[in-house]
């Protein structure tokens, strides 16, 4: 760990940051901190910013997790660096695949080109009692790191299987033997369609929607009402909102 004399000559940007992560780690309990050091890490931010009020604010609980959690916040602020998910799971965080419900529910991604919508499906997908992944595309892969970083490790639970050659995931589909429905506009509202306790759901690019052939390899088209000027929603939003209405209908 860095020492006291160390961190007193860092300026600027390396300052915000590695502050920062000192107090992700006190916070998380990786490292421990001295009342010196920490007095030390809010002396240097606050002679940095004298006029900030959040800081003189979060310098009253300093030794406390909410002193520490607002001047955190306030130096990744700085440094532009935005927290996702994953930021909040510890080392410790483990999940348990006995733990799930789940049925014979497939979800095929009909060439869906960003790793984040990918595994933010996967995360929901993980939740809303889906089997596998079935993703037609030659440009995305599960082990992106944009994807897995979405997944919040439940890419570790749900399979995802890739087919860059759609002919032969087109023939896989169909050798599930079971009943596909589209997630796509102008269908019958998921709020009255009747799900099948076991089947395919096809969710499609982001921009082109569903492909002519799985769209006629489909028995029912369903759509999510939507109340906004819009009109759309994200595939990784839609998806979960189907999942969830899926899991409703048992």
């Amino acid at each position: 760990m860095i020492s006291i004399d160390r961190f007193k000559a860092l300026k600027n940007q390396t300052l915000y940051k590695k502050a920062s992560l000192l107090i992700s780690q006190q916070m998380s309990g990786h490292i421990s901190l001295d009342k010196q050091f920490i007095d030390e890490i809010f002396k240097r931010i606050s002679d940095e910013f004298p006029e900030d009020s959040i800081i003189h604010e979060s310098i009253e609980n300093r030794l406390q997790s909410e002193g520490l959690l607002v001047l955190k916040d306030y130096l990744d602020m700085k440094t532009g660096r935005m927290n996702a998910d994953l930021d909040f799971l510890s080392d410790n965080d483990t999940l348990c695949p006995e733990k799930r419900t789940v049925r014979e529910r497939y979800v095929v991604l009909d060439d869906v080109r960003s790793p984040y919508n990918l595994g933010s499906i996967t995360r929901s997908s993980e939740s809303f009692m889906v089997k596998e992944i079935i993703l037609l595309s030659q440009h995305l892969s599960p082990d992106h790191p944009n994807a897995r970083r979405a997944a919040c490790r439940t890419d570790g639970i749900v399979n995802c299987r890739t087919f860059s050659d759609r002919s032969i995931g087109l023939e896989y589909i169909k050798s599930l033997s079971l009943p596909i429905f589209a997630l796509e506009c102008g269908g019958a509202s998921i709020d009255e369609f009747e799900f099948p306790s076991a089947g395919i759901a096809v969710v499609g690019n982001e921009e082109f929607g569903i492909s002519r052939e799985l769209l006629e390899m489909s028995s029912a088209k369903i759509s999510i009402p939507m109340f906004g000027c819009k009109g759309s929603i994200s595939v990784s939003c839609a998806t979960a909102i189907m999942l969830h209405a899926w899991c409703n209908g048992k």
